[in-house]
């Protein structure tokens, strides 16, 4: 149980424990629910243009969502700028294009870069912890 006292990150903290002590099967069974109600939420349905990051560790597995929609739909995906140091968004459309990056997180291969703005985007969904009943 957690307590409702602890400060933001301490329950960031103990949740992402939690999260990593989950088995492989019980991270992609919830994964696939989760993926499930996103993809049948009119918002995705009606989006041609969708930001997604590509799951890490114990995070929400969303690579069969991209691999899913990345020839129906602009699946656009981050990529780290390191001489800037910030993250960009790259639209991939087939998997193959992908490889290992940095934090070893798949991005797209240099010859696959295809840089767009984050305005484009209908909808971006995005890692998270924690959240409450309405969403937030």
């Amino acid at each position: 149980m957690i307590s409702s006292g602890l400060s933001k990150e301490k329950l960031r903290s103990e949740l992402r424990s939690m999260r990593n002590r989950l088995s492989t099967y019980e991270v992609l069974k919830r994964s696939n629910d989760i993926i499930t109600t996103l993809t049948s939420l009119p918002s995705f349905l009606n989006a041609q243009v969708v930001a997604c990051y590509l799951s890490f560790g114990s995070e929400v597995y969303t690579h069969g969502l991209v691999k899913a929609y990345c020839g129906t739909k602009d699946i656009l995906i981050p990529v780290v700028d390191r001489e800037h140091r910030s993250l960009q968004l790259s639209h991939v459309r087939d998997w193959q294009e992908l490889s290992t990056g940095a934090y070893g997180i798949l991005e797209p291969k240099d010859a696959f870069l295809r840089i767009r703005d984050v305005e484009e985007a209908e909808m971006v969904i995005v890692p998270g912890i924690a959240f409450d009943e309405y969403g937030n």
